[in-house]
């Protein structure tokens, strides 16, 4: 099945934790974290209505590689102080919102996220395509 705005890539990480990128819109980008470990595991961030985990800027890295060199993505100035703590249970998959636009931007080559759990391991990075390049 392909997914509007980016090329479906899969990254796998020691500890069976996946991410996949589901949409790469005009004012953010959402992907899917996977626990298939055996254990829980906790991310930071608030739920929406929509049942989608706004993630909390910190723990959440977006960059880009452009014509200049690297950029990084940094999160808006209004997150929560006192993110919740959301727990992913084993065999559990919950979507995940960044606000950032820097893989909209027309000089992103390609990109790369990487999410932080509580606790400090760092799931990723995985690559995918900016929106214009899939589009194209």
């Amino acid at each position: 099945m392909a997914i509007s705005g980016c090329a479906p890539t899969t990254e796998t990480v020691p500890g069976k934790i996946h991410l996949k990128i589901e949409e790469v819109s005009n004012a953010d980008t959402a992907f899917i974290l996977s626990n298939d470990s055996e254990e829980v595991i906790e991310i930071r961030g608030e739920r929406a209505l929509s049942r989608t985990v706004r993630s909390w800027p910190l723990d959440v890295r977006v960059a880009c590689q452009m014509a200049s060199g690297f950029m990084e993505s940094e999160g808006p100035n209004t997150a929560n102080p006192f993110p919740d703590d959301i727990n992913v249970r084993p065999g559990e998959r919950v979507r995940i919102s960044v606000q950032t636009k820097l893989p909209q931007n027309p000089t992103s080559q390609r990109c790369f996220l990487s999410v932080v759990l509580k606790g400090g391991d760092v799931v990723g990075p995985l690559e995918f395509l900016p929106k214009h390049i899939h589009e194209n």
